[in-house]
């Protein structure tokens, strides 16, 4: 059975508990019992915005880099090479998992950060180190140039993300 933009729930605009009820307002959409959805999506405020490379999910948030291409102003033999973010968000909701711009608030821009390269950026990595998860895009590794940083990871047994080849 083939899933269409209708089967899934629009949680672009869906962030926290607005009754207080416990369940997140995107997870309400989604598992309305009088039209459930089969999944949710999201969209990008940024026109062209669009995701190239593969998502990784790590103790239940994703995280994956998109590009958004220069603008068409200025002169075509200008070399401009587009910007980059990392997204990191729940699996469950959509709903971003950490305040990205440190404002207290979780809001839609917390579900995504500014890469400092500019280009097409790779697909995000979770290093396992002795002080705990580091994501890294390319070259840059850490908190101080990749502004989502990964949940702790789970207690006991952790699957590994292996590629057939």
């Amino acid at each position: 059975m083939d899933v269409t933009l209708s089967d899934l729930a629009n949680v672009t605009n869906l962030i926290g508990d607005s009754d207080g009820n416990g369940a997140s307002d995107a997870s309400e959409v989604i598992n309305d019992p009088n039209d459930p959805k089969k999944g949710w999506y999201i969209t990008f405020a940024n026109v062209g915005e669009k995701v190239i490379t593969s998502s990784i999910t790590f103790n239940n948030v994703i995280l994956f880099t998109s590009y958004t291409p220069p603008s068409a102003t200025g002169s075509s033999c200008d070399a401009v090479a587009g910007t980059s973010k990392i997204y990191g968000m729940r699996v469950t909701d959509g709903n971003p998992y950490i305040d990205t711009n440190y404002d207290g608030q979780l809001t839609e821009v917390d579900r995504y950060a500014e890469l400092s390269t500019s280009g097409i950026a790779p697909e995000p990595q979770i290093v396992l180190t002795d002080n705990g998860p580091v994501v890294c895009v390319g070259g840059l590794c850490g908190d101080a140039q990749v502004p989502i940083y990964p949940p702790p990871p789970p207690e006991g047994v952790m699957g590994v993300r292996w590629r057939r080849n």
